[in-house]
């Protein structure tokens, strides 16, 4: 899991260990905006790969994988199926945003807390 800046290391394996594809990595954050796109270069036996993404501060990033048989990337192949990666953000120091978000439910939470708290002592006062 990777934290808001630190490069996301997209990857993707052939089945059939296939050299000669072009893999084309879409990326989207959790709110359903377009990053981007990234080509993922072979590095030996059907794997491919990509570290030139950073994780922004979103919930998640989702990498659509697609495998192309030419280089410009407009015949997909027939033998390989579009594939899904979901990178979901590291709650950590280089995290604010989903850090942020969490205490905001932790105050929430004492807020719902000290509510009950109160209608049981106004309970307790109308019992009495």
């Amino acid at each position: 899991m990777p934290q808001v800046g630190q490069k996301i290391g997209l990857r993707l394996y052939l089945w059939d260990g296939a050299t000669d594809k072009h893999v084309r990595a879409y990326l989207y954050t959790f709110e359903d905006s377009f990053i981007g796109q990234v080509t993922l270069a072979h590095v030996g036996n059907g794997l491919y790969t990509n570290r030139d993404i950073s994780m922004p501060s979103s919930r998640e990033v989702r990498a659509i994988y697609r495998v192309y048989d030419d280089l410009q990337a407009s015949v997909p192949s027939l033998n390989h199926q579009d594939a899904l990666d979901i990178f979901q953000i590291e709650i950590g120091t280089g995290s604010s945003f989903y850090a942020g978000e969490l205490v905001g439910e932790v105050i929430e939470a004492k807020t719902l807390i000290g509510a009950i708290e109160d209608m049981n002592d106004t309970t307790e006062a109308l019992l009495r």
